[in-house]
């Protein structure tokens, strides 16, 4: 998995929680490789169950907003260059079809 590791304060992280809707955060401190944490938690968001893309049942269907495929490109672009080609390098291809121009929002 690819990802940027980043410094949030608790009411960041509830925040975080509040707006990932679909998703469970989990603790993944154990499964960095690079970086020892002797202080803190790393945290990832995971797809509840009813959440998971399987194509056999979703197949017309788009799961991930273009708004937040760009935010991904800018933010490997905002790191430099080098980090964008290792970025495509270790992630496979985003099929085209599970991108969405337009989601609506859930009510909260």
């Amino acid at each position: 998995m690819n990802c940027v590791l980043y410094f949030i304060t608790p009411d960041e992280l509830t925040g975080f929680d509040e707006r990932e809707i679909g998703y469970e955060r989990i603790d993944v401190t154990d499964k960095i490789k690079e970086y020892d944490f002797k202080k803190g938690k790393v945290y990832a968001y995971k797809a509840k169950s009813e959440q998971v893309y399987k194509p056999e049942m979703n197949k017309n269907n788009s799961i991930i907003r273009q708004s937040y495929f760009d935010l991904v490109i800018n933010a490997c672009d905002s790191i430099g260059k080098n980090f964008r080609k290792e970025y495509y390098e270790s992630t496979k291809p985003i099929n085209p079809d599970m991108i969405a121009h337009i989601i609506g929002k859930k009510v909260r």
